[in-house]
């Protein structure tokens, strides 16, 4: 099998979402973001206490993505002592799962009459932007370009949802 570092067209068809959300679930902590240009990303190792840390580029035009996705692939293999490979394998199917589950809700989301499918949308929009906030309210508004006031609406009719706490340094 081919080594997926050196491959060019499957890096380049790595989406940076589904990379973040991998990272994010196997226990790296995301350090500090260049919104639409690049994420940063730290763990350590439990056991011998060796930090890792890792650059995400969000922009798939750059052009060095390619390049860049190899090194991101080659430290999260280092850090998770796990072939290049084997972490793109883990990504690619994360992806293919979400891909599914997007095409079910937006097909749950096409049976709606109108009015119910743009709060739908609406209410998906703030709660992601709440979860890449970390539950802090003026950060959810910069990100979706709203005035505080739609979150505030939101968390109030979605009382289960992160409340406005301070951002992490």
């Amino acid at each position: 099998m081919r080594e997926v570092t050196r491959d060019r067209e499957k890096l380049a068809r790595l989406a940076p979402a589904v990379v973040e959300a991998y990272l994010r679930g196997t226990g790296w902590e995301m350090v500090d973001v260049e919104e639409g240009r690049a994420s940063y990303w730290r763990r350590t190792d439990q056991r011998s206490g060796e930090e890792f840390e890792a650059f995400c580029v969000l922009d798939p035009t750059f052009r060095d993505f390619p390049q860049r996705m190899s090194e991101l692939l080659q430290t999260v293999g280092s850090a998770e002592q796990r072939s290049p490979n084997d972490i793109y394998a883990s990504i690619s199917a994360a992806a293919h799962s979400e891909e599914r589950l997007l095409e079910l809700i937006a097909r749950q989301i096409l049976s709606l009459p109108l009015e119910d499918k743009l709060e739908a949308i609406t209410n998906a929009l703030v709660q992601e932007a709440m979860n890449q906030a970390e539950g802090n309210i003026t950060e959810a508004a910069r990100r979706l370009g709203r005035h505080r006031k739609v979150v505030e609406r939101f968390l109030m009719k979605h009382p289960h949802s992160p409340r406005n706490r301070p951002p992490r340094d």
